[in-house]
């Protein structure tokens, strides 16, 4: 019986040395693999702290001075950006998450003397963009604060709302921009910039991205239709849809 299991062992095949080796290395690179997943997250985990407290740390008018800094830089494009949009002398314009005001005083002084509504949750903002516009001498900017879900603009009260990057950050968008309709005049607009999910980068690692198809997706079914696309922001999608009839 014996003799006949030597038999049998000695008929199976044998893994041969390169085999082996193989195993191992697929096992060491598994081992590298989990290893660098770990320290990725923890650093990542690091990161997240590190910036949570240092956001933690600024003022709300730092805040707001950071917005516009960013707002004005020339990979942001700006010129660009209101060049697009085709404002006219005496048009209204809202501002939806005004932050610092930095596109809030530049429309101003294109639509003058048209109405600007620069329209923030956040009421620290509001006074920095108040006492912004006192210094420049600015006098057709008004301020609104916004509600969780409510923006408090007038009914038919402005001809184009103004997002930039803070699409992502309204609750139940859908419903929001249904209830956004009213407060547009006849042909008004509403022009929408939003970041993109690119790698790994402070907007993507904080959520604050929206996909573009998501946004023509959420648009549409709450009423509206695209009518322009650009794509000279490297970084984020723009698109200006108009109310459907």
């Amino acid at each position: 019986m014996k003799a006949r299991e030597n038999t049998v062992a000695k008929e199976l095949p044998q893994p041969s040395l390169h085999a082996w080796r193989m195993v191992q290395m697929t096992g060491q690179q598994h081992k590298n693999s989990m290893e660098s997943q770990r320290f990725q997250g923890g650093v990542l985990g690091l990161l997240t702290l590190a910036l949570c407290l240092v956001l933690a740390a600024c003022t709300n008018q730092q805040m707001a001075e950071h917005f516009n800094e960013t707002a004005s830089m020339e990979a942001a494009m700006p010129d660009r950006v209101i060049d697009a949009l085709k404002l006219k002398p005496g048009q209204s314009v809202a501002d939806l998450g005004a932050g610092g005001g930095y596109y809030s005083l530049r429309f101003a002084r294109i639509v003058q003397p048209g109405q600007v509504f620069a329209v923030d949750i956040n009421a620290d903002y509001l006074a920095v963009i108040r006492s912004r516009a006192a210094e420049e001498g600015i006098k057709n900017i008004q301020t609104v604060e916004a509600g969780e879900t409510e923006s408090n603009l007038a009914a038919r009260s402005v001809d184009l709302i103004f997002l930039r990057d803070s699409y992502h950050h309204l609750p139940d968008r859908i419903e929001y921009f249904r209830k956004l309709r009213k407060c547009l005049k006849e042909n008004g607009r509403v022009a929408i910039i939003d970041h993109k999910k690119q790698g790994f980068n402070f907007v993507s690692l904080f959520g604050h991205t929206t996909d573009p198809a998501v946004i023509r997706t959420e648009m549409e079914e709450a009423g509206y239709k695209l009518v322009e696309s650009f794509d000279f922001l490297p970084q984020q999608s723009f698109q200006i849809f108009r109310s459907r009839p």
